[in-house]
């Protein structure tokens, strides 16, 4: 139970890099055939806390294709429409399953899965990591505080907080 704890809390961290990472000054017009709710932003579903977000909290305001995320995060735990395929694969360095998770058929990310054994692997292995990238996921899919791909620097600090690390303040690393 401990490794899953780490692997959902490890899930998130890299959800607040990759919206935090991917800040725009100015938000983005959402395409003219996009869905009223994915035109806009969600407000933030929680302020942020005064001593600090913790990856346990972070993990409650986190959502990928709308289903909150519950430790452990399994392909089941994602939602309707996601499918573990196992057509193209490989191995971590640690020997772990590396594959891709599908939404209704079409790529969505890759995952790293709690398995060294390709025909072990189902919807309830636990995932170790997600691979996600902007280019792949449609706009509002994966949200942490209601912040998704170019949300606004402004929105990302209201929703997450003034960073604490200067390093961040400067724009000069990720979370």
């Amino acid at each position: 139970m401990k490794k899953q704890i780490i692997a959902a809390l490890f899930c998130a961290a890299i959800l607040v890099s990759a919206c935090a990472g991917c800040a725009k000054s100015e938000p983005e017009a959402a395409p003219a055939d996009a869905p009223a709710v994915m035109a806009a932003h969600e407000e933030p579903k929680t302020a942020p806390p005064a001593d600090g977000w913790t990856m346990a909290k972070l993990l409650e305001v986190s959502t990928i294709n709308g289903a909150p995320l519950s430790v452990p995060i399994t392909v089941k735990s994602l939602g309707d429409g996601m499918e573990l395929s196992t057509e193209d694969y490989t191995y971590s360095k640690e020997g772990k399953l590396i594959a891709s998770l599908n939404r209704n058929g079409t790529f969505f990310c890759s995952v790293g899965m709690e398995t060294e054994d390709v025909n072990a692997a189902d919807e309830n292995t636990p995932i170790i990591f997600l691979d996600l990238h902007e280019n792949d996921i449609p706009a509002g899919d994966v949200r942490i505080n209601g912040l998704t791909f170019g949300s606004s620097k402004e929105e990302v600090t209201a929703a997450l907080g003034e960073p604490t690390d200067p390093a961040v303040q400067r724009g000069t690393r990720a979370l």
